[in-house]
């Protein structure tokens, strides 16, 4: 079997210098919960499972990247730098140099709590089954995925997927009033957005979800969140690409559909209504600089969410029925209900939340204030007679 262990080196982002058994880093914690789970541990489990199967993961995502069936040989090295800790994962970037001097980037993630082993064998068919589904909506293409018994302290779990390469995570953040939003680099520095210039990734995250729920199954993706950073941004020339990059959980909340023969369109617009008002108040959660106390993103997003909903509505079919027909129909369906109907609506979102979760004050407070802005909007839509792509 070919190995390439001497071609391996370690770092950790913001961390100068490579990290190896002399390092100061090396013997702590990679995370509080699994205290005895060294960083020295990571390390040796993260080569060990790039190294499963003849570095069968690595290699089919250079197949996915066009490269061919590269031999071993021609991998120069590889360098494994953890990004972040978050609560479920530790991403990590790996970058595989080619003889050539060319560097291809992926992802590692990485789970050594209980509940990041249980979301982990979740996330992956899941990821696996979207690409499928939903070819349009571009996913982390997942190329390999395991577990590895470290030789001390239990098994850590693993998947390399590709890596969305100049994507930033991005947070309001709390240093200027109004806040701004700051994409961050992978160094710890930020790069600060005004508002409006911002709003619009929020309506590319509606669409994004909106894309991803299914009108038959009303299997939808829950949970996310922005102060997690499930969401990253590319800034261009002009404006921003977003992309999703973890799917925790892919399930109903409300249910199955009825049984399969003629679609029942009052089951699916109502079912529809209630994923919409989550999503409009959802969207609108983050954590000053993802960690501090809770947040609303500024009230001006919202025309942008609602809009991201219908071009996400408008991309589906269902049956017979164009995205068009469907946006039509929902619209027609959301004027049997009045204004003061409709904001009794957006508060059952709120019902649903656990009680005890520490963002509901926040949200109770401005609640009526959201919700008739989603209401102003939704019926402004509601006036349009038809619905193209330049609509929204």
């Amino acid at each position: 079997m070919n190995t390439l262990t001497q071609e391996f080196t370690y770092r950790m982002a913001g961390v100068e210098g490579v990290l190896d058994a002399q390092s100061r880093l090396w013997g702590l914690p990679l995370e509080p919960e699994r205290p005895s789970f060294l960083l020295s541990h990571f390390f040796e489990a993260a080569t060990a499972f790039i190294q499963q199967d003849d570095y069968r993961g690595l290699r089919q995502g250079l197949l996915f990247y066009g490269r061919g069936d590269t031999p071993l040989s021609e991998i120069a090295s590889i360098e494994i730098c953890i990004e972040k800790h978050g609560a479920f994962y530790h991403p990590a970037r790996v970058s595989v140099t080619l003889a050539s001097g060319e560097v291809l980037l992926f992802v590692l993630n990485t789970a050594v709590s209980d509940p990041g082993l249980s979301v982990m064998d979740s996330e992956t068919r899941v990821l696996e089954r979207l690409a499928r589904e939903v070819p349009g909506v571009v996913l982390p293409r997942v190329f390999s995925a395991g577990r590895v018994a470290s030789s001390e302290e239990g098994e850590a779990a693993f998947f390399l997927a590709q890596w969305f390469e100049g994507y930033l995570e991005f947070h309001i953040t709390g240093s200027k009033a109004p806040p701004s939003l700051d994409l961050w680099e992978s160094d710890g520095s930020t790069i600060p957005v005004e508002a409006p210039a911002y709003f619009d990734l929020y309506g590319q995250a509606a669409e994004i979800l909106t894309r991803l729920y299914n009108l038959e199954t009303f299997e939808q993706v829950f949970p996310w969140h922005h102060a997690a950073g499930d969401f990253v941004a590319k800034p261009l020339e002009k404006g921003f690409d977003l992309r999703l990059i973890t799917v925790r959980n892919y399930d109903s909340m409300i249910g199955i559909a009825g049984e399969s023969g003629a679609v029942d369109m009052d089951g699916v617009n109502r079912a529809l209504l209630m994923f919409f008002f989550n999503l409009c108040l959802r969207m609108r959660l983050d954590r000053i600089d993802g960690t501090k106390e809770y947040c609303l993103v500024d009230p001006g997003v919202v025309p942008h969410v609602v809009d991201g909903f219908f071009r996400g509505l408008q991309s589906k079919r269902l049956g017979s029925m164009a995205g068009a027909d469907l946006c039509r129909g929902f619209v027609d369906f959301t004027r049997e209900f009045d204004r003061d109907e409709l904001l009794e609506i957006t508060e059952m979102t709120v019902g649903a939340c656990n009680p005890a979760a520490p963002e509901v004050p926040l949200i109770q407070t401005h609640l009526a204030a959201h919700g008739e802005m989603v209401v102003s909007r939704l019926r402004e839509i509601g006036k349009k007679s038809f619905f193209i792509d330049k609509a929204f």
